[in-house]
């Protein structure tokens, strides 16, 4: 319930915050205190936001993605791509309200995409089509 209510907070949070159209994210802050688990904020150029929890328990990291801009009704995925590989792995999908408006919401299942987030080394985009 306290993670459900965290991710639903981030989301209004990071939909009042948006911009007009988004191609790829790079690491904006990252948060972290002794006793506490990790935030990762990236913006995506030149709107949107992606916020990512990574849990030190061993659970996947959880994940909110909000921007503005898309076209009504299409679907969209959000991708990262990892520096010198060809290619994005998919991590979720959404579809653009009738304002314009893509939240995706989900986890991150790939060890190797959470590893190369925490270690700065890709990006994230957000298309119609995967990469």
């Amino acid at each position: 319930m306290k993670r459900t209510l965290v991710i639903v907070t981030l989301c209004l949070l990071l939909a009042a915050t948006v911009g007009t159209t988004a191609v790829v994210a790079k690491q904006a802050d990252s948060t972290s205190q002794a006793g506490t688990t990790p935030v990762y904020q990236f913006d995506v150029s030149p709107s949107g936001k992606i916020v990512i929890i990574m849990p030190d328990t061993g659970d996947k990291p959880t994940y909110v993605y909000s921007g503005e801009g898309f076209v009504p009704g299409e679907t969209y995925i959000l991708q990262f791509h990892i520096t010198g590989v060809t290619g994005a792995a998919p991590i979720g999908s959404g579809v653009a309200s009738p304002e314009g408006v893509v939240v995706i919401v989900g986890t991150i299942d790939s060890e190797l995409v959470q590893n190369k987030i925490m270690q700065n080394e890709g990006d994230f985009l957000i298309g119609q089509h995967v990469l």
